[in-house]
Formats: C-alpha cells, structure tokens, sequence
C-alpha cells in the first residue's frame, strides 16, 4: 500500500455514486442494532467498517492487508465548558486490524482499542489547548 502516486495519477480506487455520500443519521441508523448489540460506539462501527474496506482494498492490489495506524479526533471538552466556546479536540492513534478477516473480531478489537485509550485518558494527555 505504500506505493508513491505520480502528478496526475490516483490510487485506482473508484467508488460507485450510491457508495460516494452517506449522511451521517442514515450511518448511526444502520450502525445502530451493532452498537446496541455490542455495546460499541458508531467511532467504532466507522473504523471496524474503515478497516475493512482497506482490507479489501489490499487485496484486490495483490497485497496482504497489515495493520495500519489512524489518527483519530477526540472531542476532549469537559461538562464544564460553555457551550459555543467552540471545539477542543485531541487525537487518538488507533491500530486499525485490516489484516484481521473477521468483521466482528475486527469491530471488539477496535474497540477494545479505544476504550481503554479512553480509560487511560490519551486524548486529554495530547490535549495542547
């Protein structure tokens, strides 16, 4: 996956239209009898769902699909903070199991993998606010 792409050149990914815009209530929508089920959040459902597209993605270039490392917004304010005081974000660096075949075990490893940066309070440790 790490081939350099030319001027004027793209990575040969071609969505079809339906594929192109989805909005984001008709995503929590279709995310929701998983999260329910699962107790995962719709960040998970998305990154489980972002994996596994790059998995597919891999392996119709002919290669094998390796875990890949994503950045990943955190909203980090507090139940303290005015509202309308505008965004504080942070980020996360989450593993992405693209190499793992199964949708579910993708879905609990990712997060897994969020909950506990969360719990060890990663995002507010980068916070530069």
């Amino acid at each position: 996956m790490a081939r350099g792409l030319g001027r004027g050149r793209s990575c040969g990914l071609r969505l079809p239209p339906r594929c192109r815009e989805l909005p984001a209530a008709r995503v929590g929508g279709l995310s929701g009898g998983v999260r329910r089920r699962y107790g995962v959040s719709l960040n998970d459902t998305f990154l489980a769902a972002c994996a596994g597209a790059l998995r597919r993605f891999a392996l119709r270039r002919g290669e094998e699909p390796r875990p890949l490392k994503a950045m990943v917004p955190v909203d980090v304010r507090s139940a303290d903070d005015a509202a309308g005081t505008g965004n504080r974000i942070s980020f996360l660096f989450v593993e992405l199991p693209c190499d793992q075949p199964d949708p579910l075990v993708r879905l609990m490893t990712v997060h897994r993998a969020t909950a506990q940066r969360k719990r060890d309070g990663e995002a507010a440790d980068t916070d530069a606010a």
